[in-house]
């Protein structure tokens, strides 16, 4: 067992990676990108798709997965909010419904490490970021949002939503949501 020592510095070297390394400007177009870190540490921003309104596969919303008694993050998950807030309506019916999307057409397929996929709609970005090599999955992606949204509720209105990410350390991964203006991972 380790002590209440190690358990924060193992969080606090892990939250020492996600020294927002991506960050999205108005320039860059609606669209699921693919994002790295080149070993000389520049960043590349790769756009994989740009039609967000066809959203094969989409998700169900989050109010039709309630109740359900499903955990699939580890223990030492946790969510962290930050002092933003994202538009609801861009965020829920767009983002959220794209990046599951990429998260389906993904199935198995290992992101590599220190790399990341990002569903960027107007103002909005949903995303999951890699520090070794872990799949995309859909189910890790609607429990995190819900545990963010239970933790972040300081900002948020009927038409804003608090920002946050949640944390996998055991995983080396991490969801969240954000606006496009502050850097992630």
């Amino acid at each position: 067992m380790l002590s209440a020592s190690k358990c924060l510095l193992t969080g606090l070297l892990f939250l020492a990676t996600l020294s927002s390394a991506f960050k999205f400007t108005e320039d860059h177009e609606d669209g699921i990108y693919f994002l790295t870190i080149g070993d000389d540490g520049n960043e590349a921003y790769t756009l994989m798709d740009q039609n967000l309104t066809d959203v094969s596969g989409a998700a169900p919303p989050y109010s039709a997965r309630l109740g359900r008694r499903y955990q699939y993050l580890p223990s030492d998950s946790i969510a962290y909010c930050n002092p933003n807030v994202v538009d609801m309506n861009d965020f829920y019916q767009v983002a959220y419904n794209k990046f599951w999307s990429i998260c389906i057409n993904l199935g198995n397929t290992r992101v590599g490490e220190k790399q990341a996929v990002a569903a960027k709609s107007q103002t909005t970005v949903a995303y999951m970021c890699d520090y070794a090599e872990n799949p995309c999955n859909v189910n890790e992606w609607w429990e995190s949002v819900g545990w963010i949204s239970s933790v972040c509720t300081g900002l948020g209105d009927s038409v804003w939503k608090q920002a946050g990410w949640m944390s996998i350390p055991s995983w080396k991964k991490s969801y969240g949501y954000d606006d496009i203006n502050n850097g992630f991972c």
